[in-house]
């Protein structure tokens, strides 16, 4: 079975009542709209990942996903999703095997690329001509040979990159360069803290990841002498912090520890003197034992997050305090949920709402995720499913209140419909036949022109 053949409707979550200010409920569908993989590229020699991070960029009023492979950077025309195409390819000074990790960030319509290992450089890509062409500009390994993670802050054009090594030797934690003009990075200070991973940077305050030291908050108004404006070293269900990301008014910070079946932080960083962390963690319950959240972004008080093995989830933090999930799609299908594998990147700030997924197995995803304005059934009526688990057979119950034809439909965890039914109302409604369906985790969707409903089932013999 593809992954392609996942472009069913997920439904998965599409009932979700969020408490807040003044969003009152939200419900959202999640649907696949394009899906990309080249069999013929090589994967990682370490994790055996071919693809890995993912970016996207507007230029000329279209809009463009960019996905790194171990062989370079492929950048997809995704103005009309179901009809993407790779618009441009362009190679890595290294490829191969020995890459694991590429990483993006654009400005002033040009991309920035950096790789983590091999005799690697920094690219910067003229954009300006696409979907023809695109143009390098730039290609040296004399600033930057390996750099684990970039982030260019806009408001003073200026790019920070983690875990530098030159192409003379030279290793610094974090170093800072000036992007006054685009195409030439002029080096304007480091800063060697133990730890530094990644970064968040707005206006020259940074959120900086540092891996088993926690979360620094440093003001580098001046670089050659920053202000560090508070620590948190430590916090519940601490791992290793791999990355996060500020919300649009800058009062909320999430952050991921990459370490198995530990629960993202959010942070009130209003005071960015004085981290707060929020007593309410997000965690994945689809593989709750084995998954770890990657990368994530915010965009209004949305939180989008790619979990490695349970790929996108998305959570409402309109209440920082009562996070809700409100959709997933899960990308990675196999069931070896060991080591690093499945969704690597997310990338959800196009102007049209498609949210990107890059997953280190089975490449980019392309999401439609949109706002569902049916009525919740269970704010109308009651309704039960019972039993649960089931065997071949399971009953609804709905309430006398309730009339004319549902639409009842159950999905698998891939999100392929797996039933379909047209049904008169009734009060109890049995749906039977379901012994040839094996053993697992189902969702079960039912319908009226008005309203929708959706349960967990859970099948055993």
């Amino acid at each position: 079975m593809t992954i392609i053949m996942k472009k069913l409707a997920l439904l998965l979550l599409l009932i979700v009542c969020v408490s807040g200010k003044g969003i009152g409920q939200q419900y959202f569908t999640t649907n696949l709209l394009f899906n990309w993989s080249d069999t013929t590229l090589p994967g990682s020699s370490v994790f055996n990942n071919t693809y890995n991070e993912v970016w996207g960029i507007v230029d000329g009023g279209k809009e463009y996903a960019i996905i790194g492979s171990t062989m370079g950077t492929h950048i997809f025309d995704v103005d009309n999703p179901s009809a993407a195409y790779m618009a441009d390819f362009i190679p890595g000074r290294a490829q191969g095997g020995v890459i694991i990790h590429r990483d993006y960030h654009d400005y002033m319509g040009y991309l920035y690329v950096v790789a983590d290992e091999g005799a690697s450089s920094l690219q910067i890509i003229d954009l300006s001509f696409l979907p023809d062409s695109v143009l390098v500009v730039y290609d040296s390994d004399s600033l930057i040979k390996t750099s684990h993670n970039i982030f260019i802050d806009t408001v003073t054009a200026r790019l920070y990159a983690c875990g530098v090594r030159d192409g003379a030797g030279n290793y610094d934690k974090l170093v800072i360069y000036s992007l006054t003009n685009p195409i030439s990075p002029a080096k304007m200070a480091t800063w060697n803290i133990a730890g530094v991973h990644d970064i968040f940077v707005r206006n020259d305050t940074a959120y900086i990841n540092a891996g088993m030291n926690g979360l620094y908050i440093v003001d580098f108004t001046i670089p050659t002498a920053p202000v560090q404006l508070d620590l948190l070293s430590t916090y519940a269900d601490q791992g290793y912090n791999h990355s996060g990301w500020l919300n649009d008014d800058g009062t909320v910070y999430a952050f991921a520890d990459e370490t198995k079946d530990m629960k993202i932080k959010i942070c009130d960083v209003s005071d960015p003197t004085n981290i707060i962390v929020h007593p309410n963690l997000i965690g994945s319950d689809v593989h709750p034992d084995s998954s770890m959240a990657h990368n994530l972004i915010f965009r209004d008080s949305l939180l989008y997050v790619s979990y490695y093995h349970d790929g996108l989830q998305v959570f409402d933090l309109a209440n920082p305090k009562q996070p809700v999930k409100v959709a997933s799609y899960d990308t990675y299908s196999p069931g070896d949920h060991y080591s690093y594998r499945g969704a690597w990147g997310v990338y959800p700030l196009l102007p049209s709402g498609i949210v990107l997924i890059s997953d280190m197995q089975y490449g980019l995803f392309v999401f439609d995720f949109s706002l569902v304005t049916r009525i919740p059934m269970q704010e109308r009526a009651e309704l039960s499913v019972f039993p649960n688990p089931f065997d071949d057979m399971f009953y609804i119950e709905l309430d006398p209140r309730l009339s004319g034809d549902l639409e009842i439909r159950l999905y698998n965890v891939l999100g392929e419909e797996v039933y379909q039914a047209k049904i008169k109302y009734a009060e109890k409604i049995n749906i039977d036949g379901l012994h040839q369906l094996t053993n697992g985790i189902y969702y079960l969707s039912i319908m009226d022109e008005n309203s929708s409903y959706m349960n967990k089932l859970v099948k055993t013999n």
